[in-house]
């Protein structure tokens, strides 16, 4: 048993320097992945705490030069996303330094986020407060205009006073609301209406002095009973734009004063994550990277350690296994030259003795089972005749199907043309007999008739699907190239032509597609199936709108889509749509028989090609396509069909 205790010792010693080489490398790996996983990350949301806290601001910043309730969303999603960041980072700290900057950030940001709900709130009351001042001031003009100036009477001995009176007060009014007009239109943004603010405020603040001198002017004039009434509606509203502008004013200052601290804040912030929150994950980084340096040396040594001590082992052992495995591996050549006669002559009571040992029987069994072995091979060689001969007969047994199956699509045709005839007949006769006896039958009646001519109907409708269907399967006609441009132009004349022209729907092929190979009838099949679905699953009270696009699929194949605007697919029926007879609604509604995608189906893999759809309820549904592009010489540019409509 020596060469057990030779390997046990050097694997036992080996295995000591591959774990002290470990420990170094998990230590060193541990750095890394701390880096990777705490340091980095930390550093990560940071930078998009900081991102999202100047795009939350720069949301307040747009509300308050346009109060759009998007802007408001947009702030409540970056206030979020700071919220989410700065809990991610938080969760990763763990010393009391990265603690205190993490609340004293929270402090500020909370004190913020208190700031620009302000602003936002000042900002809706300010735009409040500009619509009333336009409301009244507008107001208090109406009255002059119709009710004072329009009734003036020549007869009146003042009515000259009171009209260049009215018409003072009238051009103070006006004078207002340019004012107004222009301040208005200087707040794109916040810099632009505080250069407008001084201006507007003196000018309006003029302006209300104005009106009060020129209306004590015509107050102090003799009056009729409506005159007065008038006069009264007009200081009426006249003190509601007063007070309307002069809270336009103090509501945007104080807006802007509250901007202005929101912005410090978030300089603030700006200051805290960068001098404390960032400074310290860099001292963590820093400390990360020293440590991961001493372990790397420390790694570099213990690996060098354990290379020559690995080295030194191994040379011990192959000394004392080099020798008898070389007699083993030149007897198990001899061996593997048919010369079972030869045995290994080695001296040892370790297990290389047993080894040779074993050899020595295995050489005398493997005479024996070669022996066995070539009867076997001529057993094998007899059942390999006999599946050749049972493989002819299967041959023959699959020439009779195949001519089996064509009997079958031969009995399918005339079955299906034997079976159209009566049903031609039933329907007929039923519509005649329900002409006839019009007034003869009780509603009941009426409608059993009704049921069997719809019967019939169906079942013919039924048969030449499955004709169709069949067609598909049977038809060997050699592939041309075809001009798809011309094919849909043809549909959209003919086949198409009345469908479109009665639902006044709208078809449009942006750019030239390209040719193909494939049958002509066929294709022209598939195309008209998908076109009429798209016009039939239209929408209620919404034109049908079908869009045909081509585009490279690979491998020198073409992908066609046919997008419409109908109804859509739900999603779990994306595979059962191209089933035979399978149908999503009910015929009442929509008409046909549930075989007409399964044709699209049967067309486009007898030509070697793939079929999908892509859909949402209620926005439409995209059928797609593969066939095969014709070569480079037949594939000149087509013009690209025209739209067609009613």
């Amino acid at each position: 048993m020596r060469i057990v205790t030779k390997l046990v010792g050097g694997f036992v010693a080996i295995a000591i320097l591959t774990a002290v080489t470990a420990y170094v490398s998990v230590s060193l790996s541990d750095h890394v992945w701390n880096l990777r996983n705490v340091e980095l990350p930390m550093e990560q949301h940071l930078g998009q705490l900081e991102e999202s806290g100047w795009e939350a601001l720069h949301a307040v910043d747009s509300y308050t030069t346009s109060p759009d309730p998007r802007f408001v969303e947009e702030y409540e999603e970056e206030a979020a996303d700071v919220e989410n960041y700065f809990a991610a980072y938080l969760a990763l700290t763990d010393t009391k330094k990265e603690k205190d900057a993490a609340t004293e950030f929270y402090r500020v940001w909370s004190a913020a986020k208190v700031g620009a709900e302000t602003v936002m709130t000042l900002v809706r009351k300010c735009k409040q407060a500009e619509d009333d001042l336009f409301v009244h001031v507008e107001h208090a003009d109406d009255v002059i205009d119709s009710r004072l100036q329009a009734r003036l009477s020549p007869s009146d001995p003042d009515v000259l006073a009171k009209e260049q009176a009215l018409r003072e007060v009238e051009v103070s009014i006006w004078e207002a609301i340019h004012a107004a007009q222009q301040y208005a239109s200087l707040t794109p943004t916040m810099t632009r209406a505080d250069r407008a603010q001084g201006a507007f405020a003196e000018l309006l603040e003029k302006q209300i002095g104005e009106v009060a001198e020129f209306w004590a002017q015509y107050k102090a004039l003799a009056h009729s009973e409506e005159e007065r009434k008038a006069a009264a509606d007009f200081e009426a509203a006249w003190a509601k734009a007063v007070a309307a502008g002069r809270d336009v004013v103090k509501l945007h200052t104080e807006a802007r004063r509250q901007f202005d601290r929101l912005i410090e804040q978030a300089e603030q912030l700006d200051e805290i994550v960068d001098d404390g929150m960032r400074a310290c994950v860099q001292e963590r980084i820093l400390a990360r990277d020293r440590a991961a340096q001493r372990a790397k040396v420390i790694a570099i040594v213990v690996g060098m350690v354990a290379i020559l001590g690995a080295v030194a082992i191994g040379l011990v052992l192959t000394r004392s296994i080099s020798v008898p495995v070389r007699r083993l591996s030149d007897a198990t050549s001899e061996l593997a030259k048919g010369n079972y006669a030869h045995r290994i002559a080695i001296a040892r009571k370790d297990e290389f003795g047993l080894v040779s040992e074993a050899f020595n029987h295995m050489a005398g069994e493997m005479h024996v089972s070669t022996a066995k072995l070539e009867a076997q091979i001529v057993q094998r060689t007899e059942a390999e005749k006999s599946l050749q001969k049972a493989n002819d007969e299967l041959t023959t047994v699959l020439a009779r199907l195949s001519q089996a199956n064509d009997e079958l699509r031969e009995f399918v045709y005339i079955a299906s043309h034997d079976l159209r005839e009566p049903l031609r007949k039933i329907s007929s006769f039923g519509s005649m007999l329900k002409d006839s006896l019009e007034e003869k039958l009780d509603a009941d009646d009426r409608e059993n008739l009704m049921f069997m001519i719809d019967g019939a109907n169906r079942m013919t409708q039924m048969i030449e699907g499955l004709l169709t269907y069949s067609r598909v399967n049977t038809s060997e006609k050699a592939r041309d190239v075809i001009d798809l441009n011309e094919t849909v132009r043809d549909l959209l004349h003919l086949e198409l032509g009345a469908l479109i022209e009665e639902t006044g729907a709208l078809v449009e092929v942006p750019q030239a597609l390209p040719k193909v190979l494939g049958n002509p009838a066929q294709i022209g099949q598939l195309l008209q199936n998908l076109i009429g679905n798209g016009i039939k699953y239209s929408r209620d009270d919404v034109a049908p709108r079908i869009v045909l696009t081509a585009e490279d699929a690979g491998d020198g194949d073409v992908r066609i889509s046919v997008r419409d605007n109908g109804i859509g697919i739900p999603a779990e029926h994306y595979e059962n749509i191209f089933k035979m007879f399978r149908r999503l609604h009910s015929r009442r509604k929509y008409s046909g028989t549930g075989i007409g995608l399964a044709v699209c189906k049967r067309i486009v893999d007898k030509h070697g090609g793939r079929i999908g759809v892509e859909s949402r309820e209620g926005e439409g549904t995209t059928f797609w396509f593969t066939l095969v592009r014709a070569g480079a010489a037949e594939t000149e540019a087509s013009p690209a069909v025209a739209v067609a409509s009613v």
